[in-house]
């Protein structure tokens, strides 16, 4: 019991310890993602996301042709869009993502934020509704996080590029009490209901 107790203790001393992670997200090519972690004061390497076009590659390699794109039915487009739709309309989704937003903002205290979005859905009418929420969503957020935001619709291709850096710092016991207490409340188990029913509709 006495070890018990030690190990507990060692266990909370780390998880206060704050860690700092320069992070890099880049869609372009293929999601590459890299991530300077320090515990304390102390740097604990670099990560990289795996695969080819990682941002860790300097190697040039050959060009590839283009392989030829196969046109994407409306009916496909309007099917995943009436599942990401189904996630915004329940009631409280919005609600509840901003307020465990805001208590992330402020455990981890990000800083140097600078991010750049160009999207589309293929459907300018889908693209407009999207555009309204993120522009909603940045906005709230830049409220609380100082940096730069840009979103960059495209109403006629359907594409996703984002270019983004943050530097942040937490204390990790924080962070999972944060999230464990936002997947106790009713609000994202009754989205992912939503979406599992306009699935089974699909």
């Amino acid at each position: 019991m006495f070890w018990l107790l030690i190990a507990v203790g060692l266990l909370l001393a780390i998880s206060l310890v704050p860690v700092s992670v320069e992070v890099f997200v880049r869609t372009e090519g293929g999601l590459k993602v890299e991530a300077i972690p320090r515990w304390g004061r102390l740097p604990t390497g670099t990560w990289r996301s795996s695969g080819e076009g990682s941002l860790g590659s300097r190697k040039k390699r050959p060009k590839k042709k283009p392989a030829a794109r196969k046109p994407r039915s409306g009916h496909q487009s309007h099917l995943s869009f009436r599942k990401v739709h189904a996630l915004l309309k329940s009631d409280d989704l919005l609600d509840s993502l901003l307020r465990w937003m805001k208590r992330l903002v402020r455990i981890l205290g990000p800083r140097d934020v600078r991010v750049h979005l160009r999207f589309g859905t293929g459907d300018p009418c889908d693209t407009g509704h999207l555009w309204g929420v993120l522009s909603s969503l940045s906005i709230l957020i830049s409220r609380e996080i100082p940096g730069s935001f840009h979103l960059e619709p495209d109403f006629v291709d359907q594409v996703f590029d984002l270019d983004a850096h943050a530097m942040i710092r937490f204390a990790p016991l924080a962070l999972l009490l944060a999230t464990l207490g936002y997947f106790v409340t009713p609000a994202p188990w009754r989205a992912l209901r939503n979406y599992m029913r306009a699935e089974a509709s699909g």
